[in-house]
């Protein structure tokens, strides 16, 4: 599967169906961890909440194989329909400010939700004053500057200068030259130049 031109198929699928119905507020591609061979379409609406499930997913389906071909059509394995009420739509709406775009997150946790592999083209509600992360600069979320767990820099667990587990030199358990359970030189156990028990 090309993806560059998958990506751009759905965003021009994207940009029609919101001239045509209204706001999509959610539309992303999902890869489940148990299945991380093919993509879900989760897609979520306020126009879509007042259709049935079933029309709301037919709806789709049916433009989703008018707009990819059959290659492309087979990368995906299911279209969920979800409701702007629900909690996971008003987190990521509120959490993410996505218009237009197509932003991966691979193995992220995103508030209360892990994110094992996604596309989000769209993750846009009623931002107000008191929504939290509308910028990117300051969403620790999507920007790796401030986030410890995709910064290097500042987290431990990646950065093996500031890490003494992965840093063999302010390490004693790795380093040679500062433990004299491992260095000859300084451990009179093992030296016999500077222990008399042992040079005879």
């Amino acid at each position: 599967m090309d993806k560059e031109t998958m990506v751009d198929k759905l965003k021009n699928l994207i940009k029609q169906i919101e001239r045509q119905k209204g706001p999509i507020s959610l539309f992303m591609l999902w890869k489940d961890v148990q299945d991380i061979s093919k993509w879900s379409v989760v897609i979520s609406a306020p126009w879509l909440d007042n259709m049935g499930q079933r029309e709301a997913v037919d709806y789709w389906i049916k433009h989703l194989q008018l707009t990819l071909n059959n290659t492309e059509l087979t990368e995906i394995i299911r279209v969920s329909v979800i409701k702007t009420t629900d909690n996971f739509v008003t987190f990521l709406t509120r959490a993410l400010n996505i218009t237009d775009g197509a932003v991966r997150f691979t193995r992220s946790q995103v508030g209360n939700y892990y994110i094992n592999d996604a596309i989000i083209f769209e993750a846009k509600g009623l931002l107000t004053s008191n929504t939290p992360f509308v910028s990117r600069s300051r969403n620790p979320i999507i920007n790796r500057t401030i986030n410890p767990n995709l910064n290097r820099t500042i987290n431990p667990n990646l950065n093996r200068t500031i890490n003494p587990n992965l840093n063999r030199t302010i390490n004693p358990n790795l380093n040679r030259t500062i433990n004299p359970n491992l260095n000859r030189t300084i451990n009179p156990n093992l030296n016999r130049t500077i222990n008399p028990n042992l040079n005879r």
